[in-house]
Formats: C-alpha cells, sequence, structure tokens
C-alpha cells in the first residue's frame, strides 16, 4: 500500500494523500482487463489450438481473478468515499509568509496564492511566519507561528 500513497509536504502540516479520484477510476477499469485479457487467451487456445480446457480450469481462472480484484479493490473504493481536502479544510492549519505588516489586516502568501490576512492576537511584521486559523469570505485569519518562534528564538 505505501507505493499508492505519496508524501504530500507543503508550508502546512505535513500529511499523507493519497492519489487522485481519476487515477483510482482508472485503475479501477484496468483491473476488470485481466479477466478480458484471460477470457480471450483461453478461447485463442480452444479455437486455433484446438486444446480444450477443462471447465473447473476456466472457473479456477476468473474465481482467482476476482478474488484478486477485491482485495486490490478494497483501497479503491475507500479512496473513492473519501472528501477531497481543499477549500476552507485545506487551508486551516497552513503556514503561510507576510507580505507586508498585518497590524491588523495586511496581505500574506501560502503557496503560490496572495491573500488578504487579518491578525487575531499582537501584529505580524514583514517577512515573519503566520499560521492559518480560519478562513471567513476571502479573509484569512491568521496568527504568528509557533514553530517560526520556537526555531529563531523569536518571542
Amino acid at each position: 500500500m505505501s507505493r499508492d500513497l505519496q508524501w504530500v509536504t507543503s508550508t502546512g502540516p505535513v500529511r499523507w494523500k493519497m492519489y487522485t479520484r481519476k487515477y483510482w477510476a482508472v485503475r479501477s477499469i484496468s483491473l476488470a482487463s485481466d479477466q478480458i485479457i484471460a477470457g480471450f487467451g483461453m478461447a485463442i487456445i480452444h479455437v486455433f489450438l484446438g486444446i480444450l480446457i477443462p471447465l473447473w480450469v476456466v472457473g479456477l481462472v476468473f474465481g482467482l481473478l476476482v478474488i484478486k480484484d477485491i482485495f486490490v479493490m478494497w483501497p479503491c473504493i475507500a479512496v473513492s468515499r473519501l472528501w477531497p481536502i481543499t477549500g476552507r479544510e485545506g487551508m486551516v492549519g497552513r503556514l503561510g509568509q507576510a507580505i507586508s505588516d498585518l497590524d491588523p489586516v495586511g496581505i500574506v502568501k501560502v503557496g503560490n496564492e496572495i491573500w488578504k490576512a487579518r491578525v487575531v492576537t499582537g501584529q505580524v511584521r514583514q517577512g515573519e511566519s503566520v499560521e492559518i486559523l480560519d478562513v471567513r469570505g476571502l479573509t484569512l485569519e491568521v496568527r504568528k507561528s509557533e514553530e517560526v518562534r520556537r526555531w529563531t528564538g523569536v518571542s
């Protein structure tokens, strides 16, 4: 399963993220192809080579392929039921950098996006790191990041 996970880092919290729904849809469809290929292969063996394949062998092959698909499809089904982490939920907890002084309103950069921000307590100087607490309309509510204070010794 670790091969199906990608490590996603950002200026915000580090989290595991599954591949996209499109990836899982293509993978789900491709799972059925092994039964189709096996069926065509057995039909070709029977028609062109004249070898009779016992029905129990055909049943066993398709049964094993179905059981394999059930185990592989389990994570596909689980991921398809997940809600994507975007919008407001995806912003809360991320880190950004103040482009202007926030006293109490200013501009911050989060990832590659520029946002209007309001600092909840105190003030933030240009270049300092901020943590997003909430999103109100098109304005972020932020505070000075605790991690930067710990690393730089700024209080």
